[in-house]
């Protein structure tokens, strides 16, 4: 047989008349602006924020508690200390909460299965029922403010794509945080206090040695001495500090504050149910949350709590010196004061005497 050749010695090449072919440059161009288009879509429907104001319409003492790590759902934590938190605040005039996250337990199969063992609810039940507490404050304008995290309440999205704190600030107006954001505290007499709240605060910058080590690490060399009030929730320790920061004439007064946690023993009782999960990493317990912030717009100070019911106390009675030297309200200060205590289930202040700041001269 005749051997067929191509042209030349080369053999024939086949041609591909219907292959399709696209525009390389085309492709980058059209498929950047698919990203650019999704981008701001990103930034549009985002609803989380770096900073948020919040205008008060006196300039009267606050109290600002900072609420962590409640893990809602799992059997380790106390949500009858969480309940008695929620009820001190929602009665006493000028106390408000901010929210720092974890406050789900959040156990799911894809991210750590053997933690449903420990959890007593769904995630999803878990949601809802935080939702019906803040929904409870919400309608007092109790809370000033949340931080997103991207554990427990993250995982779900990390997982599913799905934010499960819509669900938990659903029906509620309050400014959702990025971590690290800022709350304003903007008052009458253009006196200003910056708050920022982080729930996670980077690898490597916790200790146990020093607790709000992260909330010095934040102030100094990330903040660089902008916030004038620091709360940092996460490792489950809760301490406050009251310092200052930089030299004259920039030396300001400012407030550390780690936020403990609900989750084990944190009630101090023999005994009690401790969170394993921790106990086993560290041999340690958690410690409890509630911690707070008193502000004065007045003195331009402020003044931290380890506990809420101390916060509580000290916010009656800084009201109501500020209500009596303002307003000459004597008897509708006592009134007040009987009813809240007999709501919060408090005890007798005659018996846990407060100190009362009095007004710079």
């Amino acid at each position: 047989m005749k051997e067929v050749h191509g042209i030349g010695n080369r053999p024939p090449q086949p041609v591909f008349s219907d292959r399709k072919t696209v525009d390389e440059e085309s492709l980058w161009q059209k498929g950047n602006a698919v990203v650019d288009a999704k981008r701001r879509h990103f930034a549009e429907t985002r609803r989380y924020q770096e900073e948020a104001t919040i205008n008060f319409l006196e300039n009267a003492p606050i109290t600002v508690v900072g609420i962590g790590d409640v893990h809602m759902g799992s059997i380790y934590s106390d949500i009858n200390l969480f309940e008695r938190d929620m009820n001190i605040i929602n009665s006493t005039p000028g106390m408000y909460a901010v929210f720092l996250s974890n406050l789900i337990d959040t156990a799911m199969p894809a991210q750590f299965p053997d933690s449903m063992l420990a959890n007593g609810l769904t995630a999803g039940q878990q949601a809802e029922a935080m939702n019906a507490y803040i929904r409870e404050l919400d309608k007092q304008k109790k809370v000033l403010g949340m931080v997103r995290s991207p554990c427990h309440e993250g995982w779900t999205e990390k997982r599913a794509g799905i934010d499960i704190q819509q669900i938990i600030f659903m029906g509620t107006e309050i400014p959702r945080l990025e971590n690290g954001g800022t709350l304003v505290l903007s008052f009458p007499n253009d006196e200003q206090f910056r708050l920022a709240l982080y729930h996670q605060f980077g690898k490597g910058y916790g200790s146990d040695n020093n607790k709000n080590y992260a909330s010095w690490y934040q102030e100094r060399q990330v903040r660089r001495g902008i916030p004038d009030a620091i709360m940092v929730a996460h490792s489950h320790v809760a301490e406050v500090e009251h310092s200052y920061y930089g030299q004259p004439p920039n030396r300001k007064k400012v407030v550390m504050v780690r936020t403990g946690s609900y989750k084990g023993n944190v009630s101090g009782e023999l005994n009690a149910p401790n969170d394993v999960w921790q106990r086993d990493q560290s041999g340690k317990d958690g410690e409890p949350s509630g911690t707070a912030i008193t502000f004065f717009p007045e003195h331009q100070d402020m003044q931290p709590h380890l506990s809420p019911i101390e916060a509580a106390q000290y916010q009656l009675a800084q009201r109501a010196y500020y209500l009596i030297d303002n307003e000459q309200m004597t008897g509708t200060v006592r009134r007040e004061a009987r009813r809240i205590r007999k709501a919060a289930g408090m005890p007798n202040p005659d018996e846990h005497p407060v100190f009362v700041r009095k007004k710079a001269a």
